[in-house]
């Protein structure tokens, strides 16, 4: 049983705009990943979907997924054909676990 101590783990520049991430956990069998993500003002996540299941968790700031604002203590789930876009004024921290990496939408 794994206990990860998230602040023994550094933070890694994100895949998109004004981000960083600390991977807390992989399985490569299920392709199933726990990580925490950090947007900067302005972070951006262009519309995707999921192959997946995706769970997200705001541990601090907000962020506007499709129409919806989430706030500190708002769960967000989604799986396949419910696109989305991620976007954020302020600032957002928070935890996500996702079955398969996303697919973006062009």
């Amino acid at each position: 049983m794994p206990i990860i101590s998230s602040k023994e783990i550094s933070w890694k520049p994100g895949y998109f705009q004004n981000s960083e991430f600390k991977m807390l956990w992989e399985d490569t069998e299920t392709k199933t990943k726990a990580f925490i993500v950090k947007f900067s003002p302005g972070g951006f996540i262009p519309l995707h979907d999921h192959p997946g299941r995706e769970f997200a968790y705001v541990l601090e700031g907000e962020m506007v997924v499709g129409e919806k604002t989430l706030k500190q203590g708002d769960f967000l789930t989604a799986g396949e054909g419910e696109l989305h876009e991620v976007k954020t004024e302020n600032g957002v921290t928070f935890l996500i676990i996702i079955n398969d990496m996303i697919k973006i939408i062009e």
